[in-house]
C-alpha cells in the first residue's frame, strides 16, 4: 500500500504493527520521565511557528551485524528476537549471546529464506533459561533485527520492543528515565568484545538537581543490568543517562511502571551522539493516551529547544520553545499543549546546540494498558524497515 503524505503533516496507517510494542520504534522503539499527577508542568512562552528544512538523507537500512543489549528469560519474562530478510537472497544467520559474568550459552545458526522473517524465542534455547541475556546477530546477507520482551514485572504485565544497533560505541545517551512513584528504570549494558570494559554512567537531572556518576567493570563477552532507582541521588527523579566506556559497548534502557493506572513497560536503545534535530513520528493525545517528549542536554552549554508539530491534514498547532540548562533534562506532556488535545501528532525537535530526544506514550488501547517509547531519528529517509509485526489473536 502506498500513501501520499502532505509536507509538514502526519498520518497513522493500520498495519501489522504489534500491540504494546514500539513498532513505531526508532525507525526506524525511546520516554519521558512522566511526571505523576499533580507534578509541576513546564511554563514557557509559545513562539511563532517555525518551519524546519529537511536535511540530506542517510541510509537507515539493513546490516550484517546487530546488537541487542536487553533480554531476560527468568520468571514471567519471554524474550524474542525478530529477524527480517528483505533481500532477494537467502541469509545464514548466527546468534551469539552475552550473559552475566560466569555463565555462557552456545551460539545458534539458521537459514532465513529471501523476503521472509522469523521469530526466535530465546527462553527455549540451550543455556538461556532463567538468565539476563544480550544478543549479537550476524548474517552473511543484510538483514534487519528487533527484540521483543513480554513480561509480568512485579504485577505489571505488558511488553516492550526495540530495534538493535549496528555498532558498539564508547558513548551512549538515554534521554528517558524516571524513578519516582511506581516506576523502575534499568540501564542494560552489553560488552560483546574481547576486552574488559570500565563503564561510567553520568546523569542529567531536572534543573537544580544532580547525582554522582556510577562506575563498574564489565568483563569481555558479558552484560549487566543496573537499577537506577537504587543508586545514590536517583530516588524519585526524572533522569537521563550518558554511558561512557573505555571500549565499545551497547546500551539500552528499560522501564516498568504504573502510570495513572496504566501498568506495563517500555524500552529503547540509546543514541551515540546528540543532534540539533530529531524527528518523532508517533504520538496520540486522544482517549486514554498520554504522549511525552523527553529532551536531554548533556552539554556544558544551555540549549534553546523548539518543538514543531505535524498533525493530520487540515489541523495545526503552534510551536513550543524552551530553555534547557546545561547538563539537565526535561519532560513535556504534549496532551496539555495548545492545539494538541485529542489528536495524532508527530514532533520535530530542533536546538541551537546538540541534544537528545525520545518520545514515550502511556495508554489504554481497547482495554489493553501499557506504554511504549522510542528514540528519535536524525533524518527522514525514503525507505524504512520494521522487523516486528503480528496480526493474530489479540494483536493489532
Amino acid at each position: 500500500m502506498k500513501v501520499k503524505i502532505a509536507h509538514l503533516m502526519r498520518r497513522g496507517i493500520p498495519t501489522t504493527s504489534t500491540f504494546l510494542l514500539a513498532i513505531l520504534v526508532l525507525l526506524v522503539p525511546v520516554m519521558g520521565s512522566p511526571a505523576l499527577a499533580g507534578a509541576a508542568r513546564p511554563s514557557v512562552a509559545l513562539p511563532d511557528q517555525a518551519l524546519v528544512p529537511l536535511p540530506a538523507q542517510p541510509s537507515y537500512g539493513e546490516a550484517q551485524t546487530w546488537y541487542l543489549a536487553e533480554g531476560y528469560t527468568g520468571g514471567d519474562f519471554d524474550t524474542w528476537v525478530l529477524v527480517q530478510n528483505p533481500g532477494d537472497e537467502d541469509a545464514q544467520v548466527t546468534f551469539d549471546f552475552q550473559l552475566p559474568p560466569g555463565s555462557s550459552a552456545p551460539s545458534f545458526s539458521c537459514g532465513l529464506p529471501a523476503r521472509t522473517r522469523q521469530s526466535f524465542h530465546l527462553d527455549i534455547f540451550e543455556g538461556l533459561a532463567d538468565t539476563d541475556v544480550s544478543t549479537r546477530v550476524t548474517s552473511n546477507k543484510p538483514v534487519f533485527v528487533e527484540r521483543s520482551v513480554y513480561f509480568n514485572y512485579n504485577g505489571k504485565a505488558g511488553g516492550h520492543d526495540s530495534i538493535g544497533v549496528k555498532y558498539p560505541s564508547s558513548v551512549w545517551y538515554l534521554a528517558e528515565g524516571y524513578t519516582g512513584g511506581d516506576f523502575d528504570t534499568w540501564v542494560l549494558v552489553q560488552n560483546p568484545g574481547e576486552i574488559n570494559a570500565q563503564v561510567t554512567l553520568e546523569f542529567q537531572l531536572p534543573p537544580g538537581a544532580s547525582a554522582d556518576p556510577f562506575t563498574f567493570d564489565l568483563p569481555a563477552g558479558t552484560r549487566r543490568s543496573i537499577h537506577l532507582d537504587d543508586l545514590p541521588g536517583l530516588a524519585d527523579t526524572d533522569v537521563s543517562t550518558k554511558v561512557v566506556s573505555n571500549v565499545g559497548v551497547v546500551a539500552e534502557r528499560a522501564m516498568y511502571f504504573n502510570y495513572e493506572g496504566k501498568q506495563g513497560g517500555h524500552d529503547s536503545i540509546g543514541v551515540t551522539s546528540p543532534s540539533e534535530r530529531w524527528f518523532l513520528a508517533e504520538g496520540y493525545t486522544g482517549g486514554q493516551f498520554d504522549t511525552w517528549v523527553l529532551v536531554q542536554n548533556p552539554n556544558d552549554e544551555a540549549a534553546q529547544v523548539t518543538l514543531d508539530f505535524q498533525l493530520p491534514p487540515g489541523t495545526s498547532a503552534p510551536s513550543f520553545t524552551f530553555g534547557l540548562p546545561a547538563r539537565t533534562r526535561q519532560s513535556f506532556h504534549l496532551d496539555i499543549f495548545d492545539g494538541l488535545a485529542d489528536t495524532d501528532v508527530s514532533t520535530t525537535v530542533t536546538s541551537n546546540v546538540p541534544v537528545v530526544a525520545e518520545r514515550a506514550m502511556y495508554f489504554n488501547y481497547e482495554g489493553k494498558s501499557d506504554g511504549h517509547d522510542s528514540i528519535g531519528v536524525e533524518f527522514p529517509s525514503d525507505a524504512w524497515y520494521l522487523a516486528e509485526g503480528y496480526t493474530g489473536g489479540d494483536f493489532d
